[in-house]
């Protein structure tokens, strides 16, 4: 499982969904199941996946659905493999990075955006409540450098 600040990150990327349930109780049943997740990158994943296909909010069977597919995909390559876990993504062959966005005005269209992955998940955390309106960090999941090399 995942930790929860991250789980929360993912799923406050998806407020601007239709039907995005106002309430904790239901926000915190996408979470739990998101949670589920083996790794950072299959929670990332999942959102990225889901916001690519539907522009309303998730049900938490959803979430499961889809975190279900990425856990056992990442079960099976783990298997099927015969090798050690990478030390920089776990085995899963993705990675999560985070990126400081600046916005022109109070539009979406983006003026700056900065890599931050040399910040631990703390100090990104910690930054994040220091930014003004037209700032935010982002997170996304490339495929691992270090496993792309080894294959």
């Amino acid at each position: 499982m995942i930790e929860r600040k991250f789980a929360q990150d993912q799923i406050s990327r998806m407020i601007g969904l239709d039907y995005f349930p106002s309430e904790q109780k239901a926000q915190k049943e996408l979470l739990d199941a998101l949670m589920w997740a083996k790794t950072d990158a299959i929670a990332v994943a999942t959102i990225n996946e889901w916001m690519t296909d539907s522009s309303r909010r998730p049900t938490p069977h959803d979430i499961r659905r889809i975190v279900s597919e990425h856990n056992e995909r990442y079960e099976r390559q783990l298997e099927e493999s015969g090798r050690p876990k990478c030390l920089i993504c776990g085995g899963c062959g993705m990675t999560t990075h985070h990126f400081l966005v600046t916005y022109r005005g109070k539009s979406f269209g983006i003026e700056k955006s900065e890599n931050i992955d040399h910040l631990s998940f703390e100090e990104i955390t910690e930054f994040r409540k220091k930014l003004p309106d037209h700032q935010t960090i982002l997170s996304g999941a490339r495929n691992c450098f270090n496993c792309r090399r080894a294959s």
